[in-house]
Protein backbone atom coordinates (compact mmCIF):
# COMPACT_ATOMS: atom_id res chain seq x y z
CA UNK A 1 0.00 0.00 0.00
CA UNK A 2 1.14 3.58 -1.03
CA UNK A 3 -0.39 7.01 -0.19
CA UNK A 4 -1.97 8.21 -3.23
CA UNK A 5 -3.46 11.52 -2.10
CA UNK A 6 -3.19 13.57 0.89
CA UNK A 7 -4.93 16.81 1.78
CA UNK A 8 -2.82 18.56 4.77
CA UNK A 9 -4.11 20.60 7.82
CA UNK A 10 -5.65 23.33 8.14
CA UNK A 11 -8.70 22.26 6.32
CA UNK A 12 -12.11 23.04 5.97
CA UNK A 13 -15.05 20.40 6.56
CA UNK A 14 -15.99 21.22 2.64
CA UNK A 15 -12.33 19.96 1.56
CA UNK A 16 -12.51 16.94 4.17
CA UNK A 17 -15.97 16.15 2.38
CA UNK A 18 -14.71 16.29 -0.93
CA UNK A 19 -11.31 14.64 -0.16
CA UNK A 20 -13.03 11.55 1.01
CA UNK A 21 -15.73 11.13 -1.58
CA UNK A 22 -13.20 11.48 -4.34
CA UNK A 23 -10.40 9.23 -2.90
CA UNK A 24 -12.70 6.84 -1.14
CA UNK A 25 -16.27 6.52 -2.83
CA UNK A 26 -14.92 7.18 -6.29
CA UNK A 27 -11.35 6.05 -5.89
CA UNK A 28 -11.66 2.99 -3.54
CA UNK A 29 -8.95 4.52 -1.45
CA UNK A 30 -8.70 3.70 1.96
CA UNK A 31 -9.06 7.11 4.13
CA UNK A 32 -6.23 7.63 7.19
CA UNK A 33 -6.45 10.25 9.80
CA UNK A 34 -2.94 11.11 11.15
CA UNK A 35 -1.92 14.27 13.05
CA UNK A 36 -1.43 16.57 10.43
CA UNK A 37 -3.46 15.63 6.85
CA UNK A 38 -5.87 12.99 5.87
CA UNK A 39 -4.23 10.81 3.80
CA UNK A 40 -5.69 8.09 1.10
CA UNK A 41 -4.26 4.54 0.79
CA UNK A 42 -4.06 2.56 -2.47
CA UNK A 43 -2.15 -0.56 -4.02
CA UNK A 44 0.44 -0.21 -5.62
CA UNK A 45 1.15 -1.43 -9.32
CA UNK A 46 2.40 -4.27 -8.19
CA UNK A 47 -0.10 -4.91 -5.53
CA UNK A 48 -2.90 -4.11 -8.30
CA UNK A 49 -1.49 -6.57 -10.86
CA UNK A 50 -1.47 -9.20 -8.40
CA UNK A 51 -5.04 -8.49 -7.17
CA UNK A 52 -6.07 -8.70 -10.54
CA UNK A 53 -4.14 -11.95 -11.88
CA UNK A 54 -5.99 -13.29 -8.47
CA UNK A 55 -9.23 -11.77 -9.47
CA UNK A 56 -8.95 -13.87 -12.88
CA UNK A 57 -7.73 -16.82 -11.43
CA UNK A 58 -10.62 -16.83 -9.26
CA UNK A 59 -13.07 -16.33 -12.21
CA UNK A 60 -11.53 -18.86 -14.18
CA UNK A 61 -11.82 -21.37 -11.36
CA UNK A 62 -15.44 -20.67 -10.76
CA UNK A 63 -16.00 -21.60 -14.51
CA UNK A 64 -14.33 -24.87 -14.24
CA UNK A 65 -16.15 -25.83 -10.78
CA UNK A 66 -19.43 -24.62 -12.32
CA UNK A 67 -18.50 -27.20 -15.39
CA UNK A 68 -17.51 -29.55 -12.84
CA UNK A 69 -20.36 -29.20 -10.89
CA UNK A 70 -22.95 -29.17 -13.96
CA UNK A 71 -21.63 -32.71 -14.41
CA UNK A 72 -22.12 -34.16 -11.13
CA UNK A 73 -25.59 -36.03 -12.00
CA UNK A 74 -23.79 -37.63 -15.27
CA UNK A 75 -21.29 -39.65 -12.16
CA UNK A 76 -24.30 -41.51 -10.41
CA UNK A 77 -24.51 -45.02 -11.66
CA UNK A 78 -27.97 -45.15 -11.80
CA UNK A 79 -28.50 -41.90 -13.97
CA UNK A 80 -30.03 -42.94 -17.29
CA UNK A 81 -27.13 -42.36 -19.52
CA UNK A 82 -25.40 -44.88 -21.80
CA UNK A 83 -22.15 -45.81 -20.72
CA UNK A 84 -19.75 -44.76 -23.74
CA UNK A 85 -21.43 -41.18 -22.66
CA UNK A 86 -20.25 -41.66 -19.19
CA UNK A 87 -17.02 -42.31 -19.89
CA UNK A 88 -17.33 -38.84 -22.06
CA UNK A 89 -18.11 -37.29 -18.89
CA UNK A 90 -15.39 -38.31 -16.92
CA UNK A 91 -12.80 -38.19 -19.73
CA UNK A 92 -14.15 -33.93 -19.76
CA UNK A 93 -14.30 -34.27 -15.74
CA UNK A 94 -10.90 -35.25 -15.67
CA UNK A 95 -9.64 -32.26 -18.39
CA UNK A 96 -11.28 -29.91 -15.69
CA UNK A 97 -9.85 -31.25 -12.58
CA UNK A 98 -6.33 -30.91 -14.69
CA UNK A 99 -7.14 -27.53 -16.22
CA UNK A 100 -5.62 -25.56 -13.51
CA UNK A 101 -2.47 -27.76 -14.09
CA UNK A 102 -1.81 -25.99 -17.43
CA UNK A 103 0.92 -23.18 -18.14
CA UNK A 104 -0.77 -19.64 -18.07
CA UNK A 105 -4.35 -21.46 -17.71
CA UNK A 106 -6.36 -18.67 -16.30
CA UNK A 107 -5.50 -16.76 -19.36
CA UNK A 108 -9.09 -18.56 -21.13
CA UNK A 109 -11.95 -20.15 -19.96
CA UNK A 110 -12.20 -23.78 -20.35
CA UNK A 111 -14.52 -25.19 -22.57
CA UNK A 112 -17.97 -26.58 -22.14
CA UNK A 113 -18.82 -29.76 -22.19
CA UNK A 114 -20.06 -29.10 -26.02
CA UNK A 115 -17.02 -27.59 -26.99
CA UNK A 116 -14.93 -30.07 -25.53
CA UNK A 117 -16.29 -32.68 -27.13
CA UNK A 118 -16.05 -30.95 -30.66
CA UNK A 119 -12.45 -30.10 -30.34
CA UNK A 120 -11.93 -34.28 -29.18
CA UNK A 121 -13.84 -35.31 -32.17
CA UNK A 122 -11.78 -33.19 -34.34
CA UNK A 123 -9.05 -34.46 -32.91
CA UNK A 124 -10.22 -37.88 -33.56
CA UNK A 125 -10.17 -37.37 -37.06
Amino acid sequence: MEIKAKLNKPYSSKQRADFIVENNHQKGYEIKEVADSLEAWGMTAEEQEQANLENKQKSVRATRNSYLQATDIYMLIDFPILDVEREEYKAYRQYLRDYTAQENWWEKEPKSFDKWKEVISDDEQ
